[in-house]
């Protein structure tokens, strides 16, 4: 400018050459005019710029990151979800790269502190950003103590009669290296206590020990392993089971004599020494109220003969002898099975059945002895506080002379898993009987037509051995017993023999059941007694009958013998086909001659064999074909057999019905 005039630039735009970073990069000033009061003396060249050199700095990101959680595994090591960077300019894409990232301790926890290293910058635009020298990002993340599987051996044991096994060794799975821990605690059963190879032992109860428990932690605190119970060594056991008559009559009104048919069924018990059945002796013999026994005449030291040929672990023994009652027209007896010979009795393998032998009165009483039928059996199931699946009943009770008083007794013994207090399965698993007993009766409602009847009474429960002949523990009194019956097999209304049904119910007193033998949910109601069993509401001992009528047909190929003297069929009744295969025998004893009387859900062949007590083959009654749903009767002649006890067998379509007769002439 001349002399002292004021003249200065104005600028339109000025632009580094590149947007990138750098040093002394070139600034490019455009859009170039004068200002001031001496401007318009002066000019500058058309198009004039004007340049000089600027520096471009990076900018400072600020680094993020989030950890996994990890199950432990003794190192520091850590993982990353996600790993970022925040403050680009615009829409710049920007990485992060990470070299290391650790927890802060090797050790489960939570909330501890996980540290990245090593951070750089990745991406197009890395170049034009920065990070803090030596910078580094954290976040929390969790150790979780890891799952171990615990594992155990145990001892194999000889058969000492308890589930009790001894864990020989514990070990872990998936220990991490050397670390300090151990499993601990534990106790362990046998899934039963019966003699057997690799049998399922459970322990339950373990727990970790050691200095590096926090970190870990068990999958369960219960395993299983294998381990053998092997058979007690020494004179074998035979587990026996009492499978005569539970009810007989005498021979009459006026008499006091009977013909008990005791039959036992014997099977080695396994958890012993196995051996001979056949070596085996059984004696029968009465239990005394104060636990001794009573040999029965002419029932001592039994021969046992097989059940299946070359099978010689099952057999049974039989006998029928002479009985007299006195001073009542009824008893009851506990009847227990006894081995001797090559085999011995223990204390859980000796079974005895109460049995009732009562006179035949015309109407005005009950009366029965049995079991109930279990097996199979869906619902209704047993209820109260003591139920069980094991109940047997025996009963007498009839009017007094003048028709008024209703007199007699009731006795239940039921082997119940319950514990009386809880109403509950026993915690150490010990079974309960208990003996349910009338003491004051108060009603007998008999319905002849209908062979039904009810009765009600006071009762007292107690709980006592498996005899029922010691009382353990008096437990209430002042119950309230109920029985309901149907005499199915001598009803008249039933078109052919059928088994009978019994309700027992005792109630507490203070509300709620002690014992139903079947509930349906709000009642108590029928259950079917055992086919070898009795009870009766008219005091009649006779047989049961059918109200169909009698067709005889000739069957040309069924074989006549000095046994089955003739053949008759029934006329099926279309509205009613049998739902199960039917034997029956009548009457039982035989004297002179009997009924075999039959039918099947199917046609086909079909045989009915007669074996001794021996189980040896007597005599064939019946090898033919039949008619599905008709009624089939056999004439059976005794004259070549023998007193004793026989079974009957019915064999159709590879299915099997025995039953069981007594010959006496």
């Amino acid at each position: 400018m001349v002399g002292s005039e004021q003249v200065s630039l104005a600028v339109t735009a000025a632009n580094f050459d590149t947007k990138n970073v750098g040093t002394s990069k070139t600034v490019t000033a455009a859009g170039l005019s004068l200002t001031g009061t001496a401007a318009s003396n002066y000019s500058l060249a058309s198009g004039a710029t004007a340049q000089a050199t600027a520096n471009i700095t990076t900018v400072q990101l600020t680094p993020a990151i989030a950890a996994n959680n990890k199950s432990y595994d003794g190192t520091t090591a850590a993982t990353l979800s996600s790993q970022t960077v925040t403050g680009m300019v615009g829409s710049e894409q920007v990485g992060l790269a990470v070299t290391a990232t650790n927890f802060d301790t090797k050790n489960a926890g939570t909330g501890i502190t996980v540290t990245a290293t090593g951070l750089s910058l990745t991406g197009p635009a890395a170049s034009n950003y920065s990070l803090a020298t030596g910078a580094t990002a954290q976040a929390t993340a969790n150790i979780t103590a890891k799952a171990l599987t615990p594992l155990f051996t145990a001892n194999n044991k000889v058969y000492d009669g308890t589930t009790t096994a001894i864990i020989a060794t514990r070990s872990l799975s998936g220990v991490v290296g050397a670390d300090d821990v151990i499993l601990t605690n534990g106790t362990a059963v046998f899934a039963d206590a019966n003699a057997g190879v690799d049998k399922t032992v459970t322990a339950s109860g373990f727990a970790l020990g050691g200095t590096a428990t926090g970190n870990y932690s068990l999958t369960s605190t219960t395993a299983t392993t294998k381990a053998t119970i092997t058979p007690q060594v020494g004179m074998p056991v035979a587990d026996t089971y009492y499978v005569g008559s539970n009810f007989y009559w005498t021979t009459s009104s006026t008499s006091s004599n009977t013909t008990l048919n005791l039959v036992a069924s014997l099977k080695n018990d396994p958890n012993y020494n196995a051996g001979d059945i056949t070596t085996a002796k059984v004696s029968f013999r009465i239990v005394n109220s104060d636990g001794s026994f009573t040999p029965i005449n002419g029932a001592q030291n039994l021969p046992v003969g097989l059940v299946n040929s070359g099978d010689k672990t099952m057999g049974t023994a039989s006998v029928s002898v002479p009985y007299s009652i006195t001073g009542t027209n009824t008893t009851s007896l506990r009847v227990a099975v006894i081995l001797s010979g090559n085999y011995r009795s223990v204390a859980t393998s000796v079974t005895s059945a109460l049995i009732t032998i009562a006179a035949p009165t015309p109407g005005g009483l009950i009366a029965g002895g049995g079991k109930f039928l279990t097996a199979g059996v869906t619902a209704p199931q047993p209820a109260g506080y003591v139920k069980g699946t094991g109940a047997q009943f025996s009963y007498f009770v009839k009017y007094s002379k003048s028709g008024q008083n209703p007199q007699g007794s009731v006795e239940v013994l039921v082997s119940s898993p319950n514990d009386y207090t809880t109403g509950l399965p026993d915690v150490n698993g010990k079974p309960h009987f208990y003996l349910l007993k009338s003491n004051s009766i108060s009603t007998l409602a008999i319905d002849n037509t209908n062979a039904s009847a009810q009765f009600t009474a006071k009762a007292n429960i107690s709980e006592v051995n498996s005899d029922g002949t010691v009382v353990l523990n008096s437990i209430e009194g002042n119950c309230t017993m109920q029985l309901d019956m149907i005499d199915k097999y001598r009803n008249p209304t039933q078109k052919s023999c059928t088994v009978d049904q019994l309700a027992i119910t005792v109630y507490r007193s203070k509300g709620g059941v002690w014992y139903s033998s079947a509930w349906d949910g709000s009642k108590p109601v029928l259950s079917t007694i055992s086919s070898t069993d009795d009870i009766t509401v008219t005091g009649n001992a006779g047989t049961c009958g059918t109200t169909t009528t009698n067709v005889t047909k000739a069957v040309a190929d069924a074989p006549t013998t000095s046994v089955a003297k003739a053949v008759a069929a029934t006329d099926a009744d279309p509205t009613s086909a049998p739902t199960s295969n039917l034997l029956e025998i009548f009457p039982n004893p035989l004297h002179a001659a009997g009924t075999v009387h039959f039918h099947t859900m199917a046609g086909g062949k079909a045989q009915v064999y007669v074996y001794n007590a021996m189980g040896m083959l007597v005599s064939t009654l019946y090898n033919a074909e039949i008619a599905s749903g008709q009624e089939y009767s056999l004439t059976l002649s005794t004259e070549n057999l023998a007193d004793g006890v026989y079974s009957c067998r019915l064999i159709v379509n590879g299915k099997v019905e025995n039953k069981r007769f007594t010959v006496q002439h």
